[in-house]
């Protein structure tokens, strides 16, 4: 940086900030199942490093930003560091996940993996993403009418989605938050499903017996 200040050149850099070392975590809790070890930096503020070599520093924070932030920095004269913050728990996920890959990272969880919780909402977060896309697409691909999707593709999913966490957390030898997803899944099954399709039936005239 001190040497494109001195030049003057009106050169930007963008820094991918996270204070990790995102692909040696991955690879010790991903690939070898132990639990992450020296892959975390000492923050350290690009902002205030730029101004200090005579250049400027803008810091994008929420997704929000990136656009305001990026022209203003674009129209800097001077050499200009951008700091992009980014969730440091995004795994760089392989195009193919291997079931060794899962089990690697289950296993580094029980050996005390730091922020388990946190890389763990993060994977659960982006998987129900996907899924949210791929019922958002079911009417285009399909022909679904929204009125199926939102009752009848929606229910399923969500409900397939309990019943299977209730299934592994059984296998775990977990039974008391497994009965309680399952009794909760059905009881929602109970209370509004059944009822909406005596209702539907008799409209229909097909009375359900």
């Amino acid at each position: 940086m001190q040497a494109i200040t001195y030049t003057k050149l009106p050169i930007k850099v963008i820094v991918i900030k996270n204070n990790t070392l995102g692909m040696i975590r991955w690879e010790q809790i991903g690939f070898l199942g132990n639990t992450e070890f020296g892959v975390e930096f000492t923050p350290i503020d690009w902002v205030k490093f730029a101004e200090a070599c005579g250049g400027k520093g803008y810091a994008i924070r929420e997704p929000n930003e990136v656009k305001s932030k990026l022209h203003q920095a674009m129209k800097e004269s001077k050499p200009t560091i951008i700091e992009a913050y980014v969730v440091p728990f995004e795994p760089p996920m392989p195009p193919k996940v291997e079931m060794s890959f899962v089990n690697n990272l289950a296993e580094s969880f029980a050996r005390g993996q730091p922020y388990a919780s946190r890389i763990g909402l993060t994977l659960f977060k982006n998987q129900v993403q996907l899924l949210v896309g791929y019922v958002e697409s079911a009417p285009e691909e399909f022909g679904f009418g929204q009125l199926f999707v939102g009752a009848i593709i929606a229910g399923l999913v969500g409900n397939a989605a309990e019943h299977s966490s209730a299934i592994i957390l059984a296998t775990r030898n977990k039974l008391d938050p497994s009965i309680g997803i399952a009794a909760g899944s059905g009881t929602q099954v109970a209370l509004f499903v059944a009822p909406v399709l005596v209702i539907v039936g008799i409209f229909i005239a097909k009375p359900l017996h």
